[in-house]
Parts: C-alpha cells; structure tokens; sequence
C-alpha cells in the first residue's frame, strides 16, 4: 500500500549560480526533505508547488540511512507533477528507513 508520508522541509536559494556549461540562473534553489524512519519503499511526499515556490524544477536525489542513524545510501525518487502539487515517490528496496531528497529547481 502506498502511502503519504509526514515530512520536514529546509529551503535554500544560490543567486549567480552558472552549470557546467557556462549558463547563468539567476537562482538555484533547493529544497531538503526529511522524512521520518517509518518510511517504506512506494510511499510518496506531495509537496504543495507554491509552499516551496517552485517554478521550474530542475532535478532530485535521493538518500536513505541503511541502518538507523548511521551509513547514507543514495536511492532514486520518481516524481510526478499535475502543475499544482509536485509528488515524490520514495525509491529504494526497504522500509521503515529515514528517506532525505534534495530537490533542485530554478
């Protein structure tokens, strides 16, 4: 069963930022998402777009604790977005894990 989860939300902005290739943004933001350790596999974060002001979303990624408190994993989120509300799906082959995502946009 797939459920929504409680999380906690840290929010960050970088002005002049420029990528790999020399283009300029004007602001990187990033978004820090904190998920308690009874978060299983499938279970999903919806994220009000305008909460985070997200216009543009750029990228995630995604971390899990393999054992409580201790060694961080990287996992892939999958997202979906109806223009209102932007939904991660928690990736990963386990539960009851404490789950961050660092979502980037523009």
């Amino acid at each position: 069963m797939t459920a929504t989860t409680d999380f906690t939300i840290y929010q960050g902005e970088a002005n002049g930022v420029k990528d790999a290739r020399g283009f300029s943004f004007q602001t990187l933001r990033a978004a820090l998402i904190l998920t308690e350790a009874t978060v299983d596999d499938g279970d999903t974060v919806a994220l009000a777009r305008t909460d985070i002001n997200l216009t543009t979303p750029g990228g995630q990624v995604g971390y899990t604790h393999s054992t409580a408190d201790s060694i961080v994993i990287t996992e892939a989120p999958t997202t979906s977005d109806d223009g209102t509300t932007k939904t991660l799906t928690v990736g990963g082959a386990t539960d009851d894990k404490a789950r961050a995502i660092v979502l980037f946009y523009v």
